[in-house]
């Protein structure tokens, strides 16, 4: 997989630290560990990261999730080492417990060396283990490889803003099931939940209905330094490739949606849809997403706050339902409102192949 790089008005966010948060209880996951698999340090880190999360929400608060690089998959445990291939599985989110990835983790010279980029902490839903890249993410629905992958391969449903994830890569989610609930947040699923995202990935999710990368329906959801690239929606009369977004007081901060792409007919907001919510952007890059109404963004009865955000290479722009109009890059550099917005090339490295590096003015490194 691509590892990307948050790049954004033309600066380089290079992150390696951690969360300044709370910390308990600390619980280790590590898929490569070899003891006593109790949690209780690297040597004796759980093997699957959901025996760590049933181990958090039995504990006293706050608690602190470290996940070394890795691959982990909802429908793992130690009960169901093979996994049991029930798309209903996913990683759920806990009040008072930051799960936290991008460890160096067992057998390393410093396991407790951080860096998302170069420890890559993946949450996949991917439960067959066979998938296969598609070129364009429209497509990643009726790829047969996906059929089985999980409607959500996170949920954040019912917590509040002390639940926190940061520092994953998530991928996989497939929601094209029968009932709303799994039509809607391929790679994140959140209903009625105040969440702090940060250092986040959402790549290669896709959704029947809404929100291929992430649905989000809570308040107080904060995004910062997260990064929506080729997922897609293709919900009828919604949309939200990169992020459906129904939720109240949203912030999102030096976030990337490139490559996503909402597909039908009506659907619209390729990069990010916005339903009876006025989120506010700030420091954020909307660059090559797709869709017939509102390529890079759809505001439908609301209108969001932008400061200092980049418009690129976006199909159809950003649409408006109130007036039936697109609003054009004038518009949004005229305060839309908000100020400081730039209709430029954010000059990502290779985009079409996950690079968001950002090269040299003169395209040469």
């Amino acid at each position: 997989m691509k590892r990307a790089i948050i790049a954004v008005a033309a600066v380089v966010f290079v992150w390696a630290g951690s969360a300044g948060i709370a910390v308990g209880k600390v619980v280790y996951v590590d898929g490569r560990a070899s003891g006593a698999d109790n949690g209780t340090c690297w040597a004796d880190a759980y093997i699957f990261l959901q025996d760590a999360l049933t181990d958090a929400n039995d504990s006293e608060k706050p608690v602190e999730i470290r996940v070394a690089q890795g691959v982990y998959r909802p429908d793992g445990s130690d009960a169901e080492p093979n996994g049991t291939g029930d798309r209903e599985a996913t990683f759920s989110l806990i009040d008072g417990v930051a799960l936290q990835g991008g460890y160096a983790g067992f057998g390393e010279a410093d396991p407790n060396a951080r860096n998302i980029e170069l420890y890559e902490t993946v949450l996949r839903g991917d439960l067959d283990e066979n998938d296969i890249d598609v070129n364009d993410p429209a497509d990643l629905q009726d790829e047969p490889t996906r059929a089985e992958n999980s409607y959500n391969v996170v949920t954040g449903s019912g917590t509040d803003a002390n639940a926190i994830l940061d520092g994953f890569t998530i991928t996989g989610g497939n929601a094209n099931g029968s009932n709303w609930r799994n039509r809607y947040g391929g790679g994140m699923y959140s209903e009625s939940s105040s969440l702090t995202l940060s250092n986040c990935t959402f790549s290669g999710n896709s959704a029947s209905g809404n929100g291929g990368g992430m649905y989000n329906n809570g308040e107080n959801t904060t995004l910062t330094n997260c990064t929506f690239r080729g997922n897609s929606a293709a919900g009828s009369w919604g949309g939200g490739g990169g992020m459906y977004n129904k939720g109240e007081n949203t912030t999102l901060s030096n976030c990337t949606f490139s490559g996503n792409s909402a597909v039908g007919q009506w659907a619209g907001g390729g990069g990010i849809y916005n339903l009876w919510s006025s989120p506010t952007l700030t420091n954020c890059t909307f660059s090559g997403n797709s869709a017939k109404w509102g390529g890079g963004m759809l505001n439908d009865e609301c209108g969001p706050t932008l400061n200092n955000c980049i418009f690129w290479d976006e199909e159809y722009g950003i649409w408006d339902y109130d007036s039936w109009t697109t609003i054009t890059y004038s518009d949004v550099r005229g305060g839309y409102p908000g100020e400081g917005n730039i209709d430029a090339d954010p000059c990502f490295a290779d985009p079409n192949k996950g690079d968001y590096h950002l090269k040299s003015q003169a395209g040469r490194w």
